[in-house]
């Protein structure tokens, strides 16, 4: 053996077995020369392989990209403004897989989504992936933004690979970089555009567009895009897709519903106005007459006596109601952040959104958004471009039976600590049932009502019960799935509802009766609503009555429906009933039959579940409350309705509870405005003002009781007492059904 050191790193080379020394010594320099080279090559190949470092991409993306005057206005290093940046390092933390951003236009999304790509495929080293609308769209962005970006930057122009002889080497479609990572570029419209591709990181460009819904239904549809988008990523073992664009319209904006799944994130700035205290720039928009008026958080401005334009604005602060004025905005978006508003969320699902207020663009100040606000005022066709570029909130379609979970949710307010807000005189409950699926968990709903007089009503809580407590194989403590009616289910409620809900007075109430709806497994919600503990805590059953379009039944009967089993439960006119919950959201707040809300249910889904439904109508002129959208996710809306039902039961059987409520008809006008919430055509024929929920039809002053013999004339009130105490035609179970 011969050691050979003249060509690099030490190499043990075998002795050549030749009868000719000459031979043997050409052999071994040969061979030693080639293999210092390979030696070399693979040293060099394994300093390649190693990962670069950990950077924080915004200091990356400054310091190696460069943007030309082509594509800019701010030519020169990629400086992300503290939205973007703040979006951006969302991208790098551990666990995170979707980061979504509902955002207007003129944002910056291109520069940020050209900027996500060249750094994961030029640091990381990881194939990426970029879906626009068309492909059209696609090489737009790749020939307009990408290219010119790594093209124009010395540090990134290497990456490059350079053209052959037989001409390009890469199109726009599939770049392949030296690092040996792909950009691969792809529109939605595209048959196969989700197929034999892959990458870490996955940017959804403006997916709210109508590009991304079609071609999802049907016999030949492929399903949700974005689903089969993610699966794109399912390789990698950190994946992050990146979902953002404009909002469009509620029922078909994708960005929107995949923000709500998230944990809905705000951009948080510290107040400069109020030390320590924190706040977003909210999208309320109003005018006033003076800078001393107070209303909460929003941006806020006046008007020229004479000409009636905006001459001045501000933000209000949502701490000390003090005016913040748009030279602040600058610096307090330097130190914000993102701050999330919901621990619901999907696990590793990141949000935020963001609307024209937090721009630095010039044409997009404040008085500008003012201006913009004050056109869409006089000029209906504005409304749905201002919600949607300016606001950043999908359009809701003015038009019978429509109404806006955003505009819906302003009516919430502080609630006092401590107690329920004055004028709550009986407490209320409505529980619905979801047995799970796409809308989520197997789960028991609750809203909380309370009502004073004139059946002004505040709503107190939410409660959803989607688990219960357990432990693993390790002992550990979990939350597992919910089964409804079971007995840990049930316990569960029997807590929520034992809740003490205290008046100004300091006298403390139980919800007055309780109506849960039984028609999810039947007869297992009717042994629960039948046990005596539901019993001690007056629960009903309650069922919706089938009605046909255009029919309106009276919310409550005099007599109670009985199952095959056995059971009674409470048949509930729903139809009507959303009537009347419709028409009280159209109220202003304060006075008779209003709705409140307390703030801390302002960003809960309570509204888009009173926004899920609309009022439908056919030829005929019948109309009916129906989801706009099927499979959407309605059931506070049903729980507000038998919390309502359960008040007119409880109306029907209690003087005081009747008296305390009495409604005032006469002080209570017709709302004017959206058409959805003004009194609707009764039985699809005639319109007019529904009849109270309570009285359903009169009596008759004449009635024949069972066993009293002939046709005996009985007053009114003697033939309900008569009813009320004639036996029942079957007994009443009061144990558990199967599995108890």
């Amino acid at each position: 053996m011969k050691q050979v050191s003249d060509h690099g790193p030490d190499l043990v080379l075998p002795t050549c077995v030749s009868e000719e020394p000459g031979i043997d010594a050409v052999y071994l320099d040969i061979s030693a020369k080639g293999t210092a080279l390979f030696n070399r090559g693979s040293a060099a190949s394994a300093d390649a392989l190693v990962p670069n470092p950990h950077v924080d991409i915004v200091d990356w993306l400054r310091d190696n990209v460069r943007l030309p005057y082509a594509i800019s206005e701010r030519a020169g290093p990629l400086v992300l403004n503290p939205i973007q940046a703040a979006v951006a390092r969302r991208w790098q933390r551990p666990g995170v897989r979707q980061m979504d951003f509902v955002k207007p236009p003129r944002f910056g999304s291109s520069l940020l989504n050209g900027g996500g790509v060249i750094f994961f495929s030029g640091h990381v080293g990881a194939d990426t992936l970029f879906y626009e609308r068309t492909e059209g769209d696609a090489q737009d962005f790749h020939d307009k933004k990408l290219y010119p970006m790594l093209t124009e930057s010395p540090e990134l122009a290497h990456l490059l690979r350079a053209d052959t002889r037989s001409g390009v080497q890469d199109a726009w479609m599939d770049r392949i970089l030296t690092t040996g990572a792909s950009i691969q570029l792809r529109g939605v419209m595209t048959n196969g555009s989700m197929r034999a591709v892959k990458g870490m990181f996955i940017a959804v460009d403006e997916a709210s567009s109508p590009e991304y819904q079609a071609g999802t239904a049907g016999k030949k549809g492929e399903g949700s895009k974005l689903a089969l988008i993610k699966r794109r990523a399912q390789e990698f073992n950190d994946p992050i897709v990146y979902v953002g664009g404009t909002p469009t319209v509620v029922g078909f904006c994708l960005t929107s519903e995949e923000y709500a799944k998230s944990d809905q994130g705000l951009f948080m700035m510290p107040s400069p106005c109020c030390p320590g205290e924190v706040q977003e720039f909210w999208d309320d928009i109003q005018r006033v007459d003076s800078r001393d008026v107070r209303l909460g958080k929003g941006l806020r401005y006046t008007c020229d006596d004479a000409t009636g334009r905006p001459n001045d604005v501000w933000y209000e602060c949502a701490h000390c109601g003090g005016a913040i004025e748009e030279t602040d905005k600058v610096s307090m978006m330097d130190a914000g952040d993102i701050v999330p508003q919901v621990t619901t969320g999907e696990e590793g699902h990141l949000g935020l959104w963001a609307w024209a207020a937090y721009s630095t663009d010039p044409q997009c100040t404040w008085m500008h958004i003012v201006r913009d606000n004050e056109a869409q005022i006089k000029d209906p066709d504005q409304r749905q471009p201002f919600m949607n570029l300016v606001r950043a909130r999908p359009w809701q379609p003015e038009g019978p039976g429509t109404v806006d979970a955003h505009t819906l949710a302003d009516r919430c307010e502080a609630y006092p600590d401590g107690h329920m807000p004055a004028g709550v005189l009986t407490v209320t409950a409505g529980v619905d049932t979801q047995e799970g699926g796409r809308n989520g968990k197997p789960r028991h709903e609750i809203v909380f009502v309370g009502y004073g007089e004139g059946e002004e009503s505040w709503i107190l809580d939410r409660v959803v019960i989607d688990g219960v407590p357990g432990v693993d194989r390790d002992g550990k403590p979990v939350m597992e799935d919910l089964e409804p009616f079971s007995p840990d289910a049930a316990r569960a409620v029997w807590a929520a509802l034992d809740r003490d809900w205290v008046t100004a007075d300091g006298e403390v109430l139980r919800p007055e009766a309780v109506v849960v709806d039984v028609g999810y497994d039947m007869n297992r919600a009717l042994a629960f609503c039948h046990h005596r503990e539901s019993r001690k805590r007056k629960v009903i059953a309650g069922k919706g009555r089938r009605e046909a379009h255009g029919s309106r039944m009276p919310i409550i009967t005099k007599r109670a429906s009985v199952s095959k089993s056995g059971y009674e439960f409470q048949p509930i006119g729903t139809q009507s009933a959303k009537d009347t919950v419709y028409r009280r959201l159209g109220y202003k707040v304060g006075g008779a039959e209003s709705i409140h809300a307390p703030e801390h249910l302002r960003r809960d889904a309570l509204w888009d579940h009173l926004a899920a439904e609309s009022l439908h109508t056919d030829d005929k002129g019948r109309t009916w409350w129906d989801v706009t959208k099927p499979g959407t996710s309605n059931e506070a809306l049903d729980c507000l309705v038998y919390a309502y039902a359960a008040l007119c039961l409880r109306k029907a059987k209690s003087r005081r509870v009747r008296e305390a409520s009495a409604i005032k008809l006469e002080a209570r006008p017709v709302p004017a405005g959206n058409p959805a919430l003004a009194p609707v055509a009764l039985n699809g024929s005639r319109p007019g003002v529904d009849p109270l929920p309570n009285e359903g039809r009169p009596l008759a002053g004449v009635r024949r009781i069972s066993g009293a013999g002939g046709r005996a004339a009985v007053p009114a009130p003697v033939a309900d007492q008569a009813l009320g105490n004639a036996p029942r035609r079957f007994g009443v179970k009061h144990g558990f059904g199967r599995g108890w």
